[in-house]
């Protein structure tokens, strides 16, 4: 975890020793556990690589690699500040590789809160995939295969790999999506139940989900597996919108041919219905994840069921959207969570004039010539600190 050693001068930390990491001067500590995946029987194990292998992509099936099953997260928090009450998981964006954006939103939260930061890794992001697939050595026979579909379009070996894959096999985004899920699962009942170190069992835990990690978080709050969930907040910041509304061709996310492929798969019930992968209607037929990951997928799926139960948790959820977010608009936003005839006062959009898109939304540079920018940067993350420090609840 090199990005971690350089930013807090600390090295990677054993899990028996989290406990003893020390803040050096206002910086604060980071520390790294490590997590054992309990549900890649549910991945892809099928001839399917064969044919991936040939285009530079592995040849061991989802469910054998061993990134994706063995990995850590890391947590940044306050030394010596007394009692812990409260937690914020922050869950990133599709495609992520690293941390190297989060770290500041991580230090903002925990700064005004006080509450320590758990970046927690989606299945097949950051180092839960093969290092090969950023391999842009390795991954040339794959960009060339791709730049064959003369009807495709956004290709960069920034997003080869994922969208060769969800190409391939669409299934891979709800599989990979459940197995995230219930990773988060088993991390909270790890904490509710006094066997992680450095929390206790009746600390508050609560999610910032941007992105990608916007519609996770959102099929965790609508699924609240084993009522784990029930008094958590939520704060989704450029994302909120069921999956077929989200435009993901992006150079940094996924190519159009990927896209559309996604799309056309998740809005057709009769192609879902279609598939050949039991663990696909194994994970839509559950109850409650798969439930939830149905509601969010398309308008008409579940929607009497996906509003009421957003309008119920009202208080415990707060949406942040930027006016030019190209990937997820605003008006999507809201029809997904309110409807398309209400206005929610928990719905916010804020539109700057600074040049931003949705996968970088603060620029570096502009955070240090541009007023706005910055303005944009301390609304957002005080919007957070405020829906996660406000103690009084009421249900609607």
């Amino acid at each position: 975890m090199r990005y971690i050693r350089e930013m807090e001068g600390t090295a990677d930390i054993p899990e028996k020793d989290a406990a003893k990491v020390k803040t050096k001067g206002s910086l604060p500590g980071l520390a790294s556990f490590l997590f054992e995946s309990e549900h890649n029987h549910i991945l892809i194990n099928n001839g399917l690589v064969a044919q991936e292998e040939a285009i530079g992509l592995s040849s061991i099936p989802d469910n054998q690699i061993i990134q994706n099953r063995h990995f850590s997260y890391p947590v940044m928090f306050n030394k010596g500040n007394g009692k812990i009450e409260g937690l914020t998981i922050l869950l990133h964006g599709l495609n992520e590789k690293t941390w190297n954006k989060y770290w500041s939103w991580g230090k903002y939260l925990l700064e005004k809160t006080g509450q320590p930061v758990l970046f927690f890794p989606l299945s097949f992001h950051m180092d839960r995939a093969p290092i090969d697939w950023s391999d842009r050595h390795k991954m040339a026979a794959l960009i060339g295969h791709r730049k064959k579909n003369e009807n495709n379009s956004s290709i960069s070996f920034a997003n080869l790999a994922i969208s060769e894959r969800l190409e391939n096999v669409p299934e891979r985004f709800v599989l990979s999506g459940y197995q995230s899920i219930m990773d988060i699962v088993k991390l909270v009942k790890q904490i509710r139940q006094g066997k992680h170190p450095m929390f206790s069992p009746d600390l508050d835990i609560n999610f910032f989900g941007y992105s990608i990690g916007a519609f996770v978080s959102q099929v965790i709050a609508l699924a609240d597996p084993e009522g784990l969930f029930s008094s958590s907040k939520f704060f989704l910041f450029c994302g909120g919108s069921v999956f077929s509304e989200i435009k993901g061709t992006s150079k940094y996310i996924i190519d159009g041919a990927a896209f559309r492929k996604l799309n056309d798969f998740y809005s057709d019930e009769g192609l879902m219905n279609a598939s050949h992968l039991d663990t696909f209607h194994e994970v839509l037929d559950s109850e409650p994840v798969g439930k939830a990951f149905r509601a969010m997928l398309y308008p008409g799926q579940l929607e009497e069921f996906r509003l009421k139960k957003f309008k119920e948790m009202n208080s415990r959820l707060k949406v942040v959207g930027l006016s030019k977010d190209k990937v997820f608009s605003f008006n999507t936003i809201v029809s997904s969570i309110a409807g398309r005839d209400n206005y929610s006062e928990n719905i916010e959009v804020l539109d700057y004039h600074y040049r931003y898109t949705h996968e970088n939304p603060f620029p570096a540079p502009l955070m240090n010539s541009s007023k706005e920018a910055r303005e944009c940067y301390h609304h957002v993350f005080n919007s957070a600190v405020n829906h996660f420090q406000e103690k009084e609840i009421f249900a609607l």
